[in-house]
């Protein structure tokens, strides 16, 4: 067979236990996809180039899906980790002597596909997440889960709208047997954090950003959280009219961890609606360069800015505050 020119690969498959039969697959395109499987990761890491696989499997027998959570502290337990194997994922992606292949175990029934299924799979997820609608943030992946264990709702800046806390209350008042936590996951370098950002900064461009249908109503309940954090950074002493250009970065930076944080408030009081029902809130940011999901640790003693978590949110207005100025402090450590 002649080499073929490979610039790296990210491999997302479904596979299942080996068929009875090639069917319409014929043994050249079969052997093909066999020379793809065994070459790709040599002929990458010759290049210097990363490769790796993330497999979602069917296979009851060898690898069946894990069990579900039976509560709030499993889940996130569960979520930390993926989100650990999903960051590290990359390391020694070069060395072709290092297998970098993660498998998801999902279960042929959460498909619909299973020999005693009916036919329509039953929605079990054990988690609820707000998540932004950034397509670099794929939710399932980065917390390492399958098909029908997350119920997502994705919205620009991870906003709750009435939309959304709809969205979220279905989840808690139709499945309520499975999802046992709510998650708000925010990320770094939000297109929607930043407008309103910009829009605190340069309010003569507020009319402007929020000019294109449906931005008013993201900006306005992100640009909360801004306020406070420029608040916080105004307590220390770091002011726009002193530099501006580090103003805005460290706000930035604040807001995206305050808004998700901010969301968590907010849905709690979804959750407290729904009066059958018990489930913890937590939020975390996901970092788009190191590709981990972290929260602040307010008990901590010192560098609270990148622990690899989740965390409970603020449950009062002191506390939010108290978060911003713990959070502000920490990025002039950091910078």
């Amino acid at each position: 067979m002649a080499e073929r020119p490979l610039h790296g690969a990210l491999a997302v498959e479904f596979a299942a236990s080996a068929p009875a039969s090639l069917g319409d697959v014929t043994v050249s395109q079969w052997l093909s996809r066999c020379y793809d499987l065994v070459t790709t990761p040599m002929l990458c890491a010759r290049e210097g180039l990363p490769v790796f696989e993330i497999v979602y499997r069917c296979d009851p027998v060898g690898s069946p899906a894990p069990p579900r959570p039976t509560d709030a502290q499993e889940v996130q337990e569960r979520l930390v980790e993926g989100n650990k194997r999903f960051a590290t994922l990359i390391k020694g992606s070069t060395d072709p002597s290092i297998s970098n292949q993660e498998v998801i175990p999902i279960s042929l029934a959460a498909l619909g596909i299973a020999e005693d299924s009916s036919g329509v799979p039953r929605q079990q997820p054990f988690a609820a997440v707000l998540s932004c609608s950034d397509a670099r943030v794929p939710v399932e992946l980065i917390f390492h889960q399958g098909c029908n264990d997350l119920f997502v709702v994705r919205l620009a800046g991870n906003v709750v709208t009435n939309e959304c806390a709809g969205s979220i209350g279905y989840s808690l008042r139709h499945l309520d047997e499975s999802v046992k936590l709510v998650v708000v996951l925010g990320h770094t370098h939000c297109g929607a954090v930043t407008a309103a950002v910009d829009s605190y900064v340069h309010p003569e461009s507020y009319s402007e950003i929020t000019s294109a249908l449906g931005m008013k109503s993201i900006i306005d309940r992100a640009i909360v959280s801004v306020r406070s954090g420029a608040q916080a950074l105004e307590r220390l002493g770091v002011t726009q009219a002193s530099d501006e250009n580090k103003f805005r970065e460290q706000l930035l930076n604040l807001s995206v961890v305050l808004n998700s944080a901010m969301m968590a408030m907010l849905l709690k009081q979804v959750v407290s609606e729904v009066a059958s029902v018990k489930c913890p809130v937590v939020y975390g940011v996901y970092d788009l360069v190191s590709r981990t999901v972290w929260a602040p640790d307010v008990e901590s003693s010192s560098r609270p800015w990148l622990e690899s978590r989740l965390a409970d949110p603020p449950t009062s207005a002191r506390e939010f505050e108290s978060l911003a100025d713990r959070l502000a402090g920490a990025i002039q450590v950091e910078s």
